[in-house]
């Protein structure tokens, strides 16, 4: 699968580098991003030339930006009839005299992950990074490229960056078809389907980007519909507390009990939430608690079912919340049943 991925990749990585000799005019969004989903086989295509400009509101980090952008901009015009590697050794030069330019390890990263070296363009985006930490383009560049070098696995530190350039651009299509393909790998159809939905616009369907992500959204709603089918549809949830933690609930407290996959990125699947004075009890979850509208659990992985009793009523895990966990697989039912101990205290 992740072959895949390289090959188009690399087609993709001729194209940037053109793109950069060429000196075509840039647009204030990420370009001729590609997100290819067929039998079963995905791959991610982010390609193009990042926007280098902030918001109009200006701050210094992004007026320093600005104008690191229009000195490399001058560098891309004077090179663009040289080859890569030439290009390349002189952004290297460059930098050697003036280390702190963002922009200029920002462009450094995205001609070392055009030629798929990712190790080169991770460390370049790293110290792009440490210079305007808060440069949208520079996180999904980053996240973009931890991703690759990861073989397709995401990180902790790299999601966080995707969720920092969607805070700041709801809509940036780079952030958003990385976010798709995560999903979509981890068999989350539905936010997969709803991410690409936001940027299909922006590539007409005669395109061949318009034409690629649509062949991957037309692919996430066969999955999705298979999904449902074949999905769990109810799980029977029963919550007691350990007598070692009986004082854990000595007043009306909050209780959520969280389903999520005990492997990949653990985001919940069902999420209940009630007020409680009195263990134990049982609970119905359906796709009526799904965090994404309609989702069923999955019959082909390991799931973690979470109680939790919150302190201060939030479903994050505090200092002071009590909970337990249980572990199961589920069979072909479309039924299943768990028993979960809250047996121990979040210190």
């Amino acid at each position: 699968m992740f072959i895949s991925l390289l090959i188009i990749l690399l087609a993709l990585a001729s194209y940037l580098v053109f793109y950069f000799l060429k000196g075509k005019k840039q647009d204030s969004k990420a370009q001729h991003i590609l997100a290819v989903t067929l039998s079963g086989v995905f791959a991610l295509t982010v390609a193009g030339l990042y926007s280098y400009l902030g918001s109009p509101k200006k701050t210094i980090e992004q007026q320093a930006i600005q104008q690191d952008a229009s000195a490399y901009a001058d560098l891309l015009q004077n090179y663009k009839n040289k080859s890569p590697d030439e290009l390349i050794a002189a952004v290297n030069d460059r930098l050697k005299k003036q280390d702190n330019s963002a922009q200029g390890w920002f462009l450094l990263g995205k001609l070392y992950n055009a030629k798929q070296d990712y190790p080169a363009a991770n460390d370049a985006f790293a110290k792009a990074y440490a210079l305007a930490p808060n440069d949208i383009e520079i996180n999904a560049a980053y996240a973009q490229v931890i991703y690759l070098q990861n073989q397709g696995h995401i990180t902790p530190e790299a999601l966080k960056m995707l969720y920092y350039v969607i805070s700041q651009s709801p809509r940036h299509p780079g952030a958003l078809n990385l976010l798709a393909t995560i999903a979509y790998n981890e068999k989350n159809y539905q936010l997969a389907l709803n991410s690409w939905q936001q940027i299909v616009d922006n590539f007409p369907p005669d395109t061949q980007a318009g034409k690629t992500i649509r062949i991957a959204m037309d692919n996430a709603k066969q999955q999705l519909t298979q999904q449902t089918e074949a999905g769990v549809r109810s799980l029977l949830v029963t919550v007691s507390l350990d007598d070692s933690i009986s004082d854990a609930l000595i007043k009306p407290t909050t209780l959520f009990i969280i389903v999520k996959e005990a492997e990949g990125a653990q985001s919940p699947i069902w999420v209940k939430k009630d007020t409680v004075n009195t263990l134990p009890k049982s609970y119905t979850l359906t796709a009526d608690n799904a965090m994404i509208l309609g989702r069923l659990l999955p019959k082909d992985k390991k799931l973690q079912v979470v109680a939790r009793l919150s302190v201060n009523g939030q479903p994050f895990a505090n200092k002071g919340d009590s909970e337990g966990e249980q572990s199961l697989q589920l069979s072909n039912s479309d039924k299943g049943t768990v028993h979960v101990v809250i047996n121990k205290r979040i210190n």
